[in-house]
């Protein structure tokens, strides 16, 4: 089978650049062996949390300049982010994602047990407070859905009312949701979306919450509501009588599955094909360029394409492996940036920076990978496996996946337009 572009890897880089180039008219495949990390996303998307010395980031655009040399946004360079942060919010907008925020100023997310944390977009269904912890009201209730276990209700109160949200607590059930309270560990996230789902089961929502209403200026939920789309939400909002926003859970997250689920059927519907189950075990390459790959599902045959993107994520998917004494990527061997000594990849303190979390493929500027030095002109990295930056400690693991995976695709764009 022969593509325009085949992307190894499914999660949030490989459906971003798949979306834009497949909206170019270009033929592209996505080869995922399994389901992204976006099914442990909060629902909120991350440009530049901290900056290195641990403080929070205000305005992410201005601080990206302060990054070090070796930074994916200071590779592609930084006057680029302005219209490529703008581009990644209208891709969501386009797939029916619905978000607030932009890239000027952050605001802040609340953690499934209430922490603040600095966040780039955020989507609709979610309360968010600005940079100074202002809420959008004084008095919350904060209900929990009778059974439902990873909603922690206890630091959640502790931790909105030290951030200035007083909350009272309630519980609700309905007919539909005890029949999951057979077993507790049907009581997931997933599970209760799928319940709720259903506008009768929204209606008996509506009517429990309403009851519980005392006075409070607001209303937050467990993000329970939508896999495929946030009708079911919107419809409980106009039902019940104080303004509702939903806070993020444990993981699995129904939101992230959401988002995954809108981007995909979005790059469908541009006529992109989706390999699911599709590992990339290797690579023919030839002169400097990527002739064709093998899938596991295909073992007998080779796919093959004009260019190629390697969004294959870091340890995580497996994008990179780590041996006894070195790290490695597995599909083609590419050039990493690391470090010899083994003792030197973690530090002994849980809380420190662990330095392991900076490794992964080494590029040049146009996020083209090398091999022994001798660069790939037709194969571009993106996401998570570029190394250069700690996602954890930077908070901005989302933002590097969408912006390399828009850098990478409109060079891709660029590069055919000049043939």
């Amino acid at each position: 089978m022969k593509f325009s572009t085949i992307i190894i890897g499914g999660g949030l880089t490989g459906l971003t650049a798949g979306i834009t180039l497949a909206a170019k008219g270009q033929r592209v495949a996505i080869l995922a062996t399994g389901q992204s990390r976006l099914h442990f996303t909060s629902g909120s998307l991350e440009l530049l949390g901290y900056n290195p010395d641990g403080s929070v980031v205000q305005a992410p655009l201005d601080e990206c300049e302060n990054l070090p040399q070796s930074h994916p946004y200071k590779v592609i360079g930084t006057q680029r982010l302005p219209q490529l942060a703008a581009e990644a919010r209208e891709l969501l907008a386009s797939s029916g994602i619905r978000v607030n925020g932009d890239a000027a100023t952050n605001h802040y997310r609340i953690s499934p047990i209430g922490i603040p944390k600095p966040a780039w977009l955020t989507l609709d269904d979610y309360i968010t407070a600005d940079i100074s912890l202002k809420f959008p009201f004084r008095k919350a209730l904060l209900v929990n859905i009778a059974g439902y276990i990873d909603f922690p209700v206890s630091f959640l109160k502790h931790n909105l009312e030290k951030a200035g949200a007083a909350c009272n607590v309630a519980e609700v059930s309905t007919p539909a949701l005890e029949t999951l309270r057979t077993s507790q560990t049907e009581m997931r996230a997933t599970n209760i979306a799928r319940i709720l789902a259903d506008q009768k089961a929204i209606d008996q929502l509506s009517v429990e919450i309403n009851r519980a209403i005392s006075g409070e200026d607001a209303i937050l939920l467990p993000a329970v509501f939508g896999i495929a789309d946030d009708k079911n939400l919107q419809y409980l909002r106009r039902m019940v009588t104080r303004p509702l926003y939903c806070i993020s859970t444990l993981p699995p997250a129904v939101t992230g599955v959401r988002i995954q689920t809108r981007l995909r059927k979005r790059f469908l519907s541009l006529g992109g094909t989706f390999m699911l189950g599709s590992t990339v075990r290797n690579a023919a390459i030839s002169h400097g360029r990527i002739t064709s790959v093998t899938a596991s599902n295909l073992p007998d045959q080779r796919l093959s394409a004009d260019n190629f993107i390697l969004a294959t994520g870091s340890f995580m998917g497996n994008g990179l492996v780590a041996t006894q004494d070195t790290i490695v990527e597995p599909i083609m061997n590419l050039d990493v940036d690391s470090l010899p000594d083994r003792g030197e990849w973690t530090s002994l303190r849980l809380n420190d920076r662990q330095p392991y979390m900076e490794f992964g493929v080494r590029t040049d500027s146009e996020l083209h990978p090398a091999i022994s030095g001798d660069t790939l002109q037709n194969l571009w990295a993106a996401g998570a496996v570029l190394s250069g930056h700690n996602p954890i400690s930077l908070a901005d693991s989302t933002g590097v996946d969408m912006i390399t995976a828009l850098a990478a695709a409109h060079d891709i764009i660029k590069s055919k337009d000049h043939h």
